[in-house]
């Protein structure tokens, strides 16, 4: 275990303590840092002087989670603007009570020697962000807090057994306690996303709608390259269907195959391109169920891919971004498809529908009905005119979100409020 970083008895008029719910990476020769996390440090640290970070600590030798792409910290670090302070792996409740007393002592003393508090990891066992607020709460400290989704009502996976759904069902009620007592007390609330604000700014004094992005200007679909693709929509008539994130219950693959293969029932096998990528607990059981359907020539689920610049690549040769998220959440790759002027195909929420605002680039549906989106997809493959259409309001998005202007958004409101 790391040792605590010795501060001084100075606080920094400009320092971030900084809690988030990536782990790091511990390998034989050091740490690692989730590739879009570090990224992310590497931009606080351009609006405070010095940015203290806790994450639990993840031995990869013991982990097989291909969907984490990881990146070596140490040119971030070498900067002398950033400690990291690696936190005890807890997650299991045996683990949560060994540790509790060396996590609290350790956040008394980091929350002391901070100007500012920013904690995530909210929630039952092992989220260490619970001991943070308390302890800025017993030195009448102000904090804000950050969420990206409404974390007790993550999906599970109801094929799980009863054993594991009570258990599931205590840790979300937990979670929602101490998610809803530590946001009736922060100073700030940064919501991402308009669907998890909606869910916690009732509770807020302060509130702020914010979004986390991780593409840069430069990641956004050239003129020249939307020039490209109109001419390509004009050029041939199978629909290209892309999707980017973990096959896990909360995005439910199976819906999503469902509604491919309505619209294949009435457009044809050889009309339909359908790309999935991504690792998760369901993937093995999304490529059973497309075998089984009998669909392998249509829609594949390609696995996980770890390189930015071809999952870019990706969503810029797609022509719509068919999602059935379930959960109350923030994905970003929403975002990530209108910066590549790829329009939305998916189930409704107050997030997708503020993304696009009054600019368009989306079609929406209820939650729960493949036969709606499948609709949708059948209207597009036949109709090339909206599809151009809801292909340029989608790349009209791509002036707004980027990570360099929603990092300083989010400083600015820490910096006035928390």
């Amino acid at each position: 275990m790391e040792k605590l970083s010795d501060y001084g008895d100075a606080m920094s008029e400009s320092s971030l303590l900084l809690d988030i719910g990536v782990p790091f990476g511990r390998t034989a020769t050091g740490l690692l840092v989730e590739a879009q996390a570090l990224n992310g440090l590497r931009l606080w640290a351009e609006h405070f002087d010095r940015v203290t970070v806790c994450a639990p600590e993840l031995s990869l030798t013991q982990s097989n989670d291909s969907t984490i792409v990881w990146a070596d910290p140490s040119r971030l670090l070498a900067g002398g603007r950033h400690v990291f302070e690696p936190f005890p792996w807890g997650y299991h409740p045996r683990d949560h009570f060994r540790f509790r007393s060396e996590v609290i002592r350790r956040f008394d003393t980091l929350v002391s020697n901070h100007r500012y508090l920013c904690f995530s990891t909210l929630g039952a066992f092992g989220a260490w962000g619970n001991f943070g607020v308390a302890a800025a709460r017993r030195q009448k400290r102000k904090f804000s807090l950050w969420f990206d989704w409404v974390m007790h009502e993550m999906a599970t996976n109801y094929h799980n057994s009863a054993k594991e759904q009570i258990r599931n069902w205590i840790y979300a009620a937990i979670t929602k306690r101490q998610t809803y007592r530590a946001i009736r007390a922060c100073n700030l609330g940064l919501f991402h996303g308009q669907t998890v604000y909606d869910a916690y700014a009732p509770l807020c004094r302060q509130p702020a709608l914010v979004h986390d992005v991780h593409v840069s200007p430069n990641d956004a679909i050239s003129e020249t390259d939307m020039a490209s693709k109109m001419t390509d929509l004009g050029g041939r008539s199978s629909l290209r269907i892309g999707y980017v994130g973990r096959a896990h219950p909360m995005k439910a693959p199976h819906q999503w195959i469902d509604a491919i293969a309505k619209a294949v029932k009435v457009l044809g096998a050889e009309r339909i391109e359908a790309v999935w990528l991504g690792d998760g607990s369901l993937l093995e059981d999304a490529r059973a169920k497309v075998r089984e359907l009998n669909l392998q020539a249509c829609i594949r689920f390609a696995g996980f891919v770890g390189d930015r610049s071809e999952v870019l690549a990706f969503l810029r040769h797609q022509d719509v971004l068919l999602f059935c998220h379930v959960t109350p959440e923030s994905p970003r790759c929403l975002i990530e498809a209108l910066i590549s002027g790829l329009p939305l195909v998916g189930y409704e929420s107050s997030y997708a529908r503020e993304l696009v605002g009054h600019r368009g680039g989306a079609i929406l549906s209820p939650i729960g009905d493949p036969s709606a989106l499948a609709t949708n997809l059948i209207r597009l493959a036949n109709s090339r005119e909206e599809l151009r259409r809801l292909t340029r309001e989608a790349a009209a998005s791509r002036e707004i979100y980027n990570d360099e202007a929603v990092f300083a958004h989010r400083s600015e409101l820490i910096k006035k409020y928390a």
